[in-house]
């Protein structure tokens, strides 16, 4: 699941030819112009039987922005409360998974012991991934002025989790991207290449 950072030619090697494109995005029609039904084709029957499924009477309006949010009880890691720390790689002591959701890319970090997860939690909030991101952030922000670039957040407490989605940054996706990582699954291995400071306790467990 892991690779050198910045390298993608495994990922396809169908990018390194010139091909058409197909870009896909989401739209909306109305139920009206559907005509959804089930067609049953019965032995010895010429005559398929149709069965019309009527458009659901309840429906819901839900809102265009995910629910984001930071951790709800920070540690203040400025006082070293896991004691001495040391300026290596990210992934020293988190593994991570990223990918592509159309044209955004998601990416996963987690730890291996529950004592660190606190500790993952405070560290990676949504403005120290843009810090990781850097240049490669800084330009995705000015790819589009006025419209708003946004990474949205959350957690998975049961498997240690830290959650990412960094919206509309793969370029229009795998079907139409002009990046060499489409699919964005070399993000996760270039952040946990990102240096910060990692407690030495965490440290002297082995890294990965």
């Amino acid at each position: 699941m892991q690779s050198y950072p910045g390298y993608h030619m495994n990922l396809d090697f169908r990018t390194m030819d010139p091909k058409p494109f197909m870009e896909i995005f989401p739209a909306t029609i109305p139920l009206s112009v559907i005509n959804h039904r089930v067609i049953l084709h019965e032995p010895g029957n010429s005559s398929p039987k149709e069965f019309p499924i009527s458009p659901p009477t309840k429906t819901q309006t839900y809102s265009v922005l995910r629910h984001s949010s930071e951790t709800a009880a920070p540690v203040d890691l400025s006082i070293k409360p896991y004691g001495a720390t040391k300026y290596v790689p990210l992934g020293s002591i988190v593994h991570a998974r990223s990918g592509d959701k159309a044209n955004n890319s998601n990416v996963g970090f987690f730890v291996r012991h529950q004592d660190e997860y606190p500790w993952l939690q405070s560290t990676l909030s949504i403005s120290k991934i843009q810090e990781l991101l850097g240049d490669d952030w800084l330009a995705h922000e000015q790819k589009e002025s006025g419209r708003e670039k946004r990474i949205e957040r959350c957690e998975f407490p049961n498997i240690w989790a830290v959650h990412f989605r960094i919206m509309d940054f793969l370029d229009g996706g795998i079907a139409s991207s002009s990046r060499i990582d489409g699919l964005g699954k070399g993000i996760g291995e270039y952040l946990r290449s990102k240096y910060v400071d990692i407690p030495v306790k965490f440290l002297d467990r082995g890294t990965i």
